[in-house]
């Protein structure tokens, strides 16, 4: 029962101490290109809650290290979530990351709100703007170091929420 299928990334260009290029191909890096939404359905189901670490497998078997809000993202979106809740480490996306008291409270265009992602943060923009292109039609980006984080971001009590514009796109160049 494989939960999630990858595709393993293609060779990385790596520029050693001395400016000669090589070729690493033996690194583990993957992208999530298929959800078991029947068996994460089964579970569910079932009344089981699963839990789902990043590395997936390729076809030929091989794990590979996939990005955790890649996955949560793709989870959302095959099992047709209502919403998608990033936590991190800070309170939201921050129009300047270094005063947390500018929080972005809520945005339609997540790729406008890419120029002020730094960081980590530009791979849970990305995931939002996954998982809304795939139909899940809230994602939020809030706090995980406050009392139940969860209810926080769900009730708009903190973090930036994402939706798709009127016109159901995550931005103009998807």
């Amino acid at each position: 029962g494989r939960v999630l299928t990858a595709r393993r990334r293609p060779p990385l260009k790596l520029q050693d101490s001395g400016g000669r290029m090589r070729i690493d191909r033996e690194h583990l890096a993957g992208e999530v290109s298929s959800v078991n939404s029947a068996l994460l359905g089964t579970l569910l189901d079932g009344g089981y809650v699963p839990v789902v670490c990043p590395p997936a497998v390729t076809e030929d078997g091989v794990l590979v290290n996939v990005d955790a809000d890649h996955v949560a993202s793709s989870i959302a979106a095959a099992l047709g979530a209502k919403a998608l809740i990033i936590l991190s480490n800070v309170p939201g996306l921050l129009a300047d990351p270094k005063d947390p008291s500018l929080l972005v409270r809520s945005s339609d265009d997540v790729e406008g709100c890419m120029p002020l992602a730094g960081g980590r943060m530009r791979y849970k923009l990305e995931a939002v703007r996954r998982a809304l292109q795939g139909g899940v039609p809230t994602a939020y980006v809030s706090a995980s170091r406050v009392a139940r984080p969860v209810f926080r971001a769900l009730e708009e009590a903190g973090g930036t929420k994402f939706t798709l514009r009127d016109g159901g796109t995550a931005d103009a160049g998807a």
